[in-house]
């Protein structure tokens, strides 16, 4: 059923407010796994072969994805310089669902990409 224009009624300003602080907080995770991917894109790129089969391993599931504390300890093992804040950036974005698994393939794939 299309909508009539005089049935149309401005957003209210609470509406805006959420909206515009929601595209604010995406914008500045965003912004943040771009910092921490950058952070660590030359070390992926020499070193992703051997990343990629410890999370190959990792993956019990095989559904290209790890544990967060699996995603966190193979990361630790190729001594990437990541802190805790990098690691929650990280969670933020690759584990949206907050199941506590980590899309490595998708985390891969963003880091090689750009």
């Amino acid at each position: 059923m299309p909508v009539k224009v005089q049935n149309l009624v401005p957003m209210s300003h609470t509406n805006r407010n959420r909206t515009q602080v929601a595209w604010s907080d995406s914008k500045r995770a965003n912004e943040a796994i771009n910092a921490v991917v950058g952070k660590i894109r030359n070390q992926m790129i020499s070193d992703w072969k051997g990343l990629r089969r410890a999370f190959k391993k990792l993956d019990l599931l095989g559904d290209g994805s790890v544990s967060v504390t699996d995603f966190k300890a193979a990361l630790n093992k190729f001594s990437f310089p990541l802190n805790e804040e990098d690691f929650f950036h990280i969670f933020s974005v690759f584990d949206e669902n907050m199941e506590g698994r980590i899309s490595y393939v998708e985390f891969m794939r963003r880091s090689l990409s750009e």
